[in-house]
């Protein structure tokens, strides 16, 4: 099925005569789009029901800037405008969430989240992707510096706290392994037969 998914992506988002190493890099990163929603949602919705309405918005706020993205890149297909536009809500939103929450116990390690920008960036073709890692590196030390300012409402219990923990680790693994197994098993084929009639459907990007 998700060999399926990929596949149904490439033929999509590349025109034939597009390097496979771009069609890649295009597939992976709308893969990772649409893999990355379903779970912000729940997360927003679980903050919101629980009392942190202001920690709900932000993997909300993901969401909704996710699809804007990707209906401009539908119009106008510029990728790399789209992977620094997710890229970034990857890096920074998690961070944020953690703050908004109290600290790395009260956000249960959300911060985690963000380690999924350099990897993207990797898997993305982002030139100097090691910056990204930097980045998170930065993120994280900035974290722990501030971590006994942080003043959170703390409306989580600790049943919750604990079991974002294990959502967290298990979402972050799991959406991490699939990018990585995609990127380097050669799931997106090469050799996509595509129509060579001139009538066929031109895709633009």
């Amino acid at each position: 099925m998700l060999l399926a998914l990929v596949d149904g992506i490439a033929r999509r988002v590349s025109g034939p005569a597009e390097a496979s190493e771009v069609r890649t890099q295009k597939t992976l990163l709308l893969l990772s789009a649409l893999l990355f929603i379903p779970p912000s949602i729940a997360w927003a919705a679980i903050y919101f029901f629980f009392g942190e309405p202001l920690s709900a918005a932000i993997p909300f706020a993901y969401v909704v800037v996710t699809l804007l993205g990707l209906a401009v890149f539908a119009v106008t297909c510029r990728f790399t405008l789209l992977r620094w536009i997710e890229l970034t809500l990857i890096l920074v939103l998690p961070f944020v969430l953690q703050l908004t929450l109290g600290g790395f116990v009260p956000a249960s390690g959300v911060v985690l989240w963000s380690l999924l920008a350099p990897i993207g960036a990797l898997v993305f073709g982002a030139p100097r992707s090691v910056l990204w890692l930097v980045a998170f590196l930065v993120l994280v030390a900035t974290a722990g510096v501030f971590e006994g300012s942080l003043r959170g409402t703390y409306a989580l219990s600790d049943w919750l706290r604990t079991a974002f923990f294990v959502l967290n680790i298990a979402a972050i693994s799991t959406l991490a392994v699939t990018l990585l197994a995609v990127f380097t098993a050669g799931a997106i084929r090469p050799c996509i037969s595509w129509p060579r009639s001139r009538s066929a459907r031109k895709v633009c990007c």
